[in-house]
């Protein structure tokens, strides 16, 4: 059985639900056999758990950021009139991450 493939977690999913009896140590055991990693029989029980399915929920992670046109033209600003600022303080003078500094510096046509 492939470790992260979907049927590895729909089996494990049915059998803890049917034959663990809630036990854990039960099921981990029965697969590590299988040769399914412990971690990630653990991990499904987890999300098992958590949110009662194994599967990732659609729309979980981070949204992007975005800066609006003042914040861009501010961000200009600054590297125009101080060319050897770092990206570093430059987020933390926006209160953003390095890497949006970078892209939205690289991708506005006033930098």
């Amino acid at each position: 059985m492939a470790p992260h493939s979907i049927n590895s977690k729909r089996c494990v999913a049915k059998f803890f639900e049917k034959h663990g009896n809630g036990n854990k140590k039960a099921t981990v055991e029965h697969f590590a056999k299988e040769g399914v990693p412990r971690i990630t029989i653990y991990k499904i029980l987890q999300r098992l758990g958590k949110c009662g399915t194994f599967k990732w929920k659609v729309g979980s992670g981070h949204k992007a950021t975005i800066m609006m046109s003042k914040k861009v033209e501010a961000l200009c600003k600054t590297f125009n009139l101080l060319k050897y600022m770092s990206y570093h303080v430059t987020a933390q003078k926006f209160k953003c991450s390095k890497t949006l500094v970078h892209y939205t510096s690289k991708k506005s046509p006033h930098c």
